[in-house]
């Protein structure tokens, strides 16, 4: 514990505590068992085990006392990596640990009172040393139980994005992955994707029923069990797209392929849900990817030779017509301009793209464009 000439003083007294180590270790596991009863308990860690696990720290603990080696953290490293395996509470592994520490101090501090004043004063000018050992053994505890506890939570989750990943396979494991995953084989489900961070934590048990995710950097996917055929309506903190209701778990990855799609239908930058089929030319636009954009950029292409804002003005307008309905009057309304400017820009439209807007199939080409660009 430290690298200072050893005192033959507390050498001496770190010999004697060392001839009574079976001693002392089982003392302080009966200490240790009665401070903590899961320590205690032969079904969580074995007598022996704690027995063991005393007897090494207190020899560890004494031999750096005397100076006769370096600190050596395999004792409670392993302790640490032990007992979180075990499934001892880390609360309850520190709190074993300071009650060593104060069992260790008063066994040294004792056996030096018994050995006279020239001991005693040699181990408190040792003290500080002795403390900061002790405190080094917790930290070296606490960081092997960690370690496992991070290998457990990285191993449960690969499990657990194993089981998602078969149940939006199409192969034969799906059932057994929704027997694993706790979810039933029959009945009404869902699946929702979602933007990271879109969905509350309480969603379960705001629509009524288990989930299960699968979660990425840029994607949270979950499969629903609903208990019917319908879904409530929910609060979402960004864009959140709803597959259609389907009745068996094996229809798990079509339903994953239709909540992606209502997810890319929805403008960038909503805070709303939407379910596969309420907007289909959008979600057709969706589905077909680059294609579309591309052909979006053909048929608005003439618009490019104008300034940037010249051509947000007039996409702008255009598509705030679109939403009214083609009403001029309600896109002068929502723009604050007048209805002959509305009308200039439309023309403006027609006129640089040679689509016009009284023609149903040139209009859809028109919008369809305009959807694709503000999907992207």
């Amino acid at each position: 514990m430290h690298t200072d000439p050893p005192d033959p003083l507390l050498v001496e007294l770190a010999d004697s505590m060392l001839e009574r180590l079976p001693e002392l270790a089982r003392e302080l596991a009966e200490i240790v068992s009665a401070a903590e009863p899961v320590l205690g308990d032969s079904a969580v860690v074995a007598a022996e085990d704690l027995y063991l696990t005393c007897r090494d720290n207190l020899a560890q603990a004494f031999r750096g006392l005397a100076a006769r080696e370096p600190f050596d953290d395999t004792a409670p490293r392993e302790n640490g990596r032990r007992r979180a395996e075990q499934g001892v509470p880390l609360a309850t592994l520190l709190h074993s640990y300071r009650v060593g520490a104060r069992f260790i101090w008063n066994a040294l501090r004792g056996a030096a009172d018994e050995r006279g004043p020239r001991t005693r004063e040699a181990l408190l000018n040792h003290a500080e040393t002795l403390w900061l050992g002790l405190d080094e053994f917790s930290e070296v505890v606490q960081g092997a139980y960690r370690d496992v506890v991070a290998d457990q939570t990285l191993r449960t989750e690969r499990e657990h994005n194993e089981l998602v990943d078969a149940l939006l396979s199409t192969g034969t494991t799906v059932w057994a992955s929704a027997d694993a995953l706790g979810l039933p084989r029959q009945g009404w489900f869902c699946v929702l994707a979602a933007e990271p961070g879109a969905l509350p934590g309480e969603l379960a048990e705001a629509l009524g029923g288990p989930v299960v995710w699968r979660r990425t950097a840029g994607e949270e996917l979950g499969v629903l069990s609903v208990g019917r055929p319908a879904l409530p309506e929910f609060d979402t903190r960004g864009r959140v797209g709803v597959s259609q209701p389907y009745d068996r778990i094996d229809r798990t990855a079509d339903a994953a392929r239709q909540a992606r799609l209502a997810l890319a239908a929805i403008e960038p930058g909503s805070r709303q849900w939407a379910a596969y089929g309420d907007r289909p030319l959008a979600t057709m636009i969706a589905g077909a990817g680059g294609t579309a954009l591309h052909l979006a950029h053909l048929v608005l292409a003439p618009l490019r030779a104008l300034p940037e804002r010249d051509r947000a003005l007039l996409l702008d307008t255009a598509w705030a017509w679109c939403e009214s309905g083609g009403s001029t009057g309600d896109t002068a309304a929502a723009l604050y301009c007048h209805r002959n400017t509305v009308r200039h820009r439309l023309n403006r439209i027609s006129e640089l793209t040679g689509l016009s807007w009284d023609h149903p199939i040139q209009v859809a080409e028109l919008v369809a464009a305009m959807r694709a660009i503000r999907l992207n």
